[in-house]
């Protein structure tokens, strides 16, 4: 394995560290929910809001740009560390009501808004143009093992002890994690200007990522992704209590076999690039993500629904990593962090949509409704990439505009 420098491997532990509480966090916060209401809309209303604050990510990405991936990852982790803290503080006095989880994990997207688009940012800072396609590998599947694999069915054990345990772990692990961002040396980046010059900067990202033809129809997937992924994801909790009927802990367990199909998508992402290409390995990841919900949606086994979430897992991972490493490879420097927020925008604001979208249509049509409309959209998704020409995902023939 290639030695990425000693700068990357900070980021790397930094961001790793946190994974392992997120992913407990991730199990914890929807049982939480379904602990305060079986409503499927109330529970959807959490899940939006863990990913509602990237509707403003062009700002976190603006503020990465103009003041650097250090101090935007080392500020979102010690707010993330807060606001972590108030929900053990709810779950310990048992007032951990609905109102008040949506407004923790609303806290909660905002520092993780504000922290993963600096870590954008900082992946191509760091290393070399050849090695982005295995940094993003690293870092995506350190937090599939971590996050997911590890954090998930730990996560799901201990909520079955107790609610509160795996927040603290999670406070714990940003704290841990800020610290580590102590370790690395500060930027030179551009000195604080005015509003307007903010706005400036702000929109010029926006522009560039919308008026590039290769990343522009990128971002468009991302967001109708996100919204999909969304529906599937928000009363997920609901279908593996009520039809899957696996308990607690078996919810950790089905997102631990995502994970570890995540995982093997992490490590086979760069084989299937040289083998396939990078557009015919889009195209061919959205199928597979796509068909595998659908058969999820139509099984009442928890064994055989753990085989489909572990190829879904893999399907996405590969094409998260050839996503990211296409808009690293194309954006100018200076315009990473914008970029990457525009993107993670459509897709992360998409996903809180999608969630509401999820709880309604688990509620007026069942459970079974949820995992069948993401499968069946996520299928036709691939129209959006048809158009990319294939030179456009690795070479500078990208680099052509349109005028926004």
């Amino acid at each position: 394995m290639r030695r990425l420098g000693r700068p990357f491997s900070v980021v790397w532990a930094a961001m790793g560290v946190s994974n392992l509480g997120d992913g407990m966090r991730i199990v914890a916060l929807p049982l939480a929910a379904a602990e305060a209401s079986r409503d499927p809309t109330d529970v959807a209303a959490v899940a939006a809001a863990t990913r509602i604050a990237w509707i403003a990510a062009p700002v976190a990405g603006t503020w990465a740009d103009r003041g650097g991936f250090r101090r935007s990852m080392l500020t979102a982790n010690v707010f993330r560390c807060l606001a972590a803290l108030v929900i053990c503080a709810s779950l310990v006095r048992d007032q951990a009501t609905i109102p008040i989880l949506v407004v923790g994990a609303t806290a909660l997207s905002v520092g993780e808004t504000v922290h993963d688009t600096a870590a954008q940012v900082a992946i191509p800072s760091l290393v070399r143009e050849e090695d982005l396609e295995s940094a993003n590998g690293r870092l995506l599947g350190t937090e599939t093992l971590l996050n997911q694999f590890l954090g998930l069915p730990l996560g799901g054990l201990l909520a079955s002890i107790a609610l509160v345990i795996p927040f603290v772990i999670d406070a714990a692990s940003f704290a841990a994690a800020a610290v580590l961002m102590c370790f690395l040396p500060r930027e030179s980046r551009q000195p604080a200007s005015s509003a307007s010059s903010f706005r400036r900067s702000l929109v010029e990202g926006i522009q560039w990522a919308t008026g590039h033809r290769a990343v522009g129809l990128l971002t468009l997937t991302a967001g109708a992704l996100g919204l999909l992924s969304g529906i599937f994801a928000a009363p997920l909790v609901l279908f593996v209590l009520e039809v899957l009927e696996a308990g607690r802990t078996g919810y950790g367990i089905l997102l631990a076999a995502a994970a570890l199909g995540a995982l093997a998508g992490a490590t086979m992402a760069s084989r299937v690039v040289a083998r396939l290409g990078s557009k015919r390995t889009l195209i061919v990841s959205i199928e597979i993500a796509g068909g595998s919900l659908v058969a999820f949606g139509l099984t009442t086994d928890p064994l055989i629904a753990g085989l489909l979430l572990a190829i879904n897992g893999a399907a996405v991972l590969v094409w998260n990593v050839v996503t990211a490493a296409t808009r690293q490879r194309l954006v100018p420097e200076e315009l990473q962090g914008r970029v990457a927020a525009t993107y993670r925008m459509a897709a992360w604001g998409a996903t809180a949509i999608g969630g509401i979208v999820g709880g309604l249509a688990a509620q007026q049509m069942g459970l079974i409704a949820p995992p069948m409309i993401a499968g069946i959209g996520l299928t036709a998704c691939a129209v959006f990439v048809v158009p990319i020409p294939a030179d456009a995902l690795v070479s500078g023939a990208s680099s052509e505009r349109t005028e926004p």
